[in-house]
């Protein structure tokens, strides 16, 4: 009964997308490992030590669910990391719940019928990852024993009272259990507040803006002089910041965010639409916000840009950025608060999802964002589209919020691999 803290946007790749690392066929030896022990190390890694393999083997062998855990060296992409757990998994051909720590990566999912929900081996591993940041070995141990209380099994201390002998060992488990599954939900709920007012805090920050700058239009609704055309336009760009207030103010989850977002997208094109008109020029055809920030309203051209560690891609920008980015420069990125630091959005969590989402709503929404956001820490934990889900905080029934080495998987069957949905994130 390890609830920790939980994340899950399944992120889904398109085929190919897999950049630059090329996905190896599962090897004969790792099959053959699995099969026989339920767990595979390879030569290369470095994320567990002799005594880390150990403890996990133990766990492997204790659990009543069969779970199957490889750890691997970095495979470069969670692309590689889902694909290649797919393959692996199917290779084995057994019904269980499979995971594979690549580097500090970690991705997960189930085959056939093993008591857990579709997607949920993604969320028990993000969950694992995310109270364990930095220890794998203590993740890895901790996914197996959640594994067995979300698959109806009880964890395996049969073996250990036997040993023992002493009921009083089983009751001390049961007792310090209850009192840490207290204290986890407690963290979560903590964990969940935050996430939502910092997500909160970010979104008032774009409503205040947009009226801000609506505001310095300095547009005369009365005065002859002005163009009836513009008036229009000046009176929807109010309505939209009227409809994202009132939307940001009734938010009470990450998924309310996508409403917001939408009306603020509207809000900025009519500006855009009044000034030129002001101007006495064409009105300019409607695209796709800036990516890098989209207080700066809609984008003028894509431009090619990587993030950090990522292969480039075509990206939606303002004048402004585009010029920044073209020229070798930084682009002005949105930053905004996680856990009392400033980060761009596109590296803030998954429960910004739908905050993305609702601007690039009208353009593709969650399959044109999926192209840019892959390798972010967005892109890396939602579906390949809104059918998918994303992160919801403020739900206690929901996904996302933290966590930061699991992900969801989807490999076909009664179980999660063959659908697409991975995601991942890192120790």
């Amino acid at each position: 009964m390890f609830f920790l803290l939980f994340v899950l946007l399944a992120a889904s790749l398109p085929a190919g997308a897999a950049g630059a690392h090329a996905v190896k066929a599962p090897d004969p030896q790792v099959v053959s490992a699995l099969r026989s022990e339920r767990f595979y190390a390879s030569p290369d890694q470095t994320s567990l030590d002799a005594a880390g393999i150990a403890r996990v083997k133990q766990a492997l062998k204790e659990s009543e669910s069969p779970v199957y855990l490889m750890v691997t060296g970095d495979m470069g992409t969670a692309a590689s990391s889902d694909q290649y757990l797919s393959d692996v998994a199917n290779a084995v051909g057994s019904t269980g719940v499979y995971g594979l720590l690549s580097g500090r990566h970690f991705v997960a999912g189930s085959l056939g019928q093993t008591g857990l929900n579709r997607g949920e081996a993604g969320r028990l591993a993000s969950e694992a990852a995310g109270e364990n940041r930095g220890e794998p070995a203590d993740g890895l141990v901790a996914f197996v024993e959640s594994v067995n209380v979300a698959s109806g099994q009880k964890p395996s201390t049969a073996s250990s009272a036997l040993t023992y002998g002493f009921l009083g060992v089983l009751l001390l488990l049961v007792v310090g259990g209850f009192f840490y599954v207290r204290a986890g939900r407690r963290r979560r709920a903590r964990d969940e507040q935050r996430q939502m007012q910092e997500l909160k805090q970010g979104v008032e920050e774009d409503v205040t803006r947009l009226g801000e700058d609506i505001a310095a239009l300095d547009l005369d609704l009365k005065s002859p002089k002005v163009d009836q055309a513009a008036k229009d336009d000046y009176v929807r760009a109010l309505d939209s910041y009227d409809r994202a207030k009132a939307a940001t103010e009734s938010a009470r989850t990450s998924e309310d965010m996508e409403r917001v977002t939408q009306a603020l997208e509207d809000g900025r094109y009519s500006m855009v639409a009044v000034r030129a008109r002001q101007a006495g020029e064409p009105v300019p055809e409607r695209r796709a916000p800036c990516f890098f920030n989209p207080q700066h309203g809609p984008s003028v051209k894509d431009v090619m840009w990587a993030p950090v560690g990522g292969r480039p891609r075509d990206v939606p920008a303002c004048a402004a950025d585009a010029e920044r980015v073209e020229n070798g420069y930084d682009p002005e990125a949105r930053m905004v608060e996680v856990s009392g630091q400033r980060r761009p959005y596109w590296e803030a969590g998954p429960q910004w999802a739908p905050y993305a989402g609702g601007y690039y709503a009208g353009y593709g929404g969650f399959g044109m964002l999926n192209s840019i956001l892959l390798g972010t820490a967005i892109g890396s934990m939602w579906g390949g589209g809104l059918g998918m889900g994303y992160g919801t905080v403020g739900h206690s029934d929901g996904f996302g919020g933290g966590g930061d080495f699991g992900g969801g998987g989807d490999f076909g069957g009664f179980g999660d691999f063959g659908g697409g949905g991975f995601g991942g994130g890192d120790f």
